[in-house]
């Protein structure tokens, strides 16, 4: 059986584990920061799988495996669908809803 990964917050490493660190997010959070290669995966939950499927210089193309009623966007168009729908608090799936009715 494979033990999930266990972060320790004070040396910001992942308990015996090489190629996991905590980092921290440009909003001051913290991010767990993994090192993988190419045609290699990590899992988000039992329903997300995000592959390494290429990298070349400045790119990174990812592969996502999730439920079609998970919503997957890049940042910038999240960013973009959640500035239309007026409110920040607002779910996106309510602010894809609001798009489509306009």
């Amino acid at each position: 059986m494979i033990k999930p990964v266990t972060l320790d917050t004070e040396t910001k490493t992942g308990e015996g584990h090489r190629g996991v660190s905590l980092g921290r997010t440009s909003n001051g959070g913290e991010m767990l920061v993994l090192t993988r290669k190419t045609n290699q995966s990590i899992m988000i939950g039992d329903d997300i799988e995000v592959s390494v499927l290429a990298v070349s210089r400045d790119k990174i193309r990812l592969g996502i495996t999730a439920p079609r009623d998970v919503p997957v966007f890049r940042k910038e168009v999240y960013l973009s669908i959640k500035d239309e729908s007026g409110d920040e608090d607002t779910p996106i799936e309510e602010a894809l809803d609001g798009a489509k009715k306009k």
